[in-house]
């Protein structure tokens, strides 16, 4: 199970979303990988890249995290292992 599925799933019910965005593949092919990998939690796909410009993202892959009011609060160049896909989750979360 891919390190996004597995902390989706275990984040799952604490007021946490995630949501993936590929950047201008076809839907088949997103269809295609999403299936093949399992995942579970939504995938978008940003045709014309405004999410790229809107967030003046570069390189790929980027992981923006956004609090529960809304505000990007850290946003992640490169890959991430369990470890710290876990830690930048769990700073966002709403307290308890």
């Amino acid at each position: 199970m891919p390190a996004m599925e597995r902390q989706y799933h275990q984040f799952a019910g604490e007021n946490f979303e995630m949501i993936a965005v590929n950047i201008a593949q076809s839907k088949l092919e997103v269809s295609k990988y999403v299936e093949q990998m399992g995942m579970t939690f939504p995938v978008v796909i940003d045709a014309n890249k405004s999410v790229l410009t809107a967030y003046n993202i570069t390189p790929l892959p980027t992981t923006i995290l956004i609090d529960p009011e809304g505000k990007v609060k850290r946003i992640v160049t490169g890959e991430m292992t369990n470890q710290s896909i876990e830690h930048y989750i769990e700073s966002i979360l709403p307290a308890t």
